[in-house]
């Protein structure tokens, strides 16, 4: 019969331990690299061989003996571990191939699901608050070819997700990208604004310049659509800053185009004042001529202050005097509101003939380019509908 295994005593055990410390005190560098070697390739033959039972038993016995052992490291310690663990996780992944690569991401999504299924939402702000201190750090420390790697690889992880999303979800994700965004955007200074201002435009110009017709027009669309449906939601403050913006926008607008005008037609001569111009102020008398008593209407009428031409008659505007209109310093509410509709200001030219009851007629020239004059050729002459149209028809002038 075989003989029995003899179980060592905890003595025995001890002895060995102190003696194995020993001889690994007295060992060279040479020496140790070797012993290592050989336990990692005995560890790696060993684990080739288990089975599924013996491997769970000696995982489950790691973790209780890691778990042990880091109870009671000091902070130092702990450090030196976790920078022993990154570099030779990091020498172990850069001899990875493409199949063992492929099942440790597997195996780490798995790992990585099943332990956030149950964490608490305390563990999981923790953990998310880790990893955008981790992920600031790491991009911070990136080179122009690491950045340049790591953004392609999102924009294929990303459409890659994309492709599969529900509605559902893409609505949720876009809910949240919303949310982020405007956080982001509320909490940056005014340094950080003019860059992605800037970075932003460069971006828009690179897309736009490589986009078909049918594209742009989808864009268009879509541009129309979320403006259409901000301003349905935005508050009667945020309407009011925003008309206060697009008057100020135009009258920027107009202002450079004017200049480019006077530039360019040495003929029309000087706009000494557009530079102070002002919202709501007509520009009355900053054009300058070589006959400065057509060109300049710099004349008040002394009865009802209106600003008119030189050549024009005295009286022709308030038949001076006999006709006294009250002077409003307001402007009336109806107007007011008609003055800052949009759709009103597009379409005033339509109005004014509706309600003139005629419309000009002429053959108008439009020639390419900026025109600020009206440009006719031929005869003018007015469009006047009858009073009563026929019956059936609608009215037109």
């Amino acid at each position: 019969m075989p003989k029995k295994a003899k179980k060592r005593s905890l003595s025995s055990k001890s002895a060995m331990g102190i003696r194995m410390k020993n001889i690994r005190l007295a060992e060279t560098v040479e020496e140790k690299s070797a012993r290592q070697e050989n336990d990692r390739s005995r560890q790696e033959d060993s684990r080739r061989n288990e089975d599924a039972e013996k491997h769970s038993a000696r995982c489950e016995k790691q973790k209780t003996y890691a778990a042990k052992k880091r109870k009671i490291e000091t902070p130092d310690m702990k450090q030196t571990r976790q920078e022993n663990d990154r570099s030779r996780q990091e020498h172990s992944r850069q001899n990875e191939d493409a199949g063992k690569h492929s099942a440790r991401c597997e195996k780490q999504k798995t790992y990585e699901a099943k332990k956030r299924k149950k964490e608490t939402p305390d563990v999981k702000q923790t953990r998310q608050e880790n990893d955008r201190i981790r992920q600031r750090h790491t991009r911070q420390n990136e080179d122009a070819e690491q950045h340049a790697v790591r953004c392609e690889k999102q924009k294929v992880y990303e459409a890659e997700k994309r492709k599969y999303e529900t509605p559902d979800a893409k609505h949720i994700r876009q809910e949240k990208d919303r949310s982020r965004q405007k956080h982001s955007r509320q909490n940056e200074d005014a340094e950080k604004h003019s860059a992605r201002c800037k970075k932003q435009k460069t971006y828009q110009a690179k897309k736009r310049k490589n986009e078909t017709p049918d594209a742009k027009q989808v864009r268009h669309e879509k541009d129309s659509s979320a403006k259409a449906r901000k301003i349905e939601e935005e508050s009667e403050e945020a309407k009011s800053q925003r008309l206060k913006q697009e008057r100020q926008v135009k009258a920027t607008r107009r202002t450079k185009q004017l200049k480019t005008v006077f530039a360019k037609c040495p003929s029309l001569g000087k706009m000494s004042d557009i530079d102070t111009f002002e919202e709501n102020k007509l520009p009355i008398g900053t054009v300058t001529h070589q006959l400065p008593s057509l060109y300049e209407a710099n004349k008040i009428c002394t009865k009802c202050k209106a600003y008119r031409w030189e050549q024009e008659r005295k009286g022709f505007c308030c038949e001076d005097g006999k006709i006294d209109l009250p002077h409003e310093t307001e402007m009336p509410p109806e107007l007011k509101e008609l003055y800052e509709d949009s759709d009103f200001l597009n379409h005033i030219r339509s109005y004014n003939n509706s309600v003139a009851m005629a419309s000009i007629g002429c053959k108008e020239e439009i020639l390419p380019g900026f025109n600020p004059t009206f440009k006719i050729h031929g005869k003018v002459f007015h469009r006047i509908g009858s009073l009563h149209t026929v019956k059936g028809r609608a009215r037109n002038y």
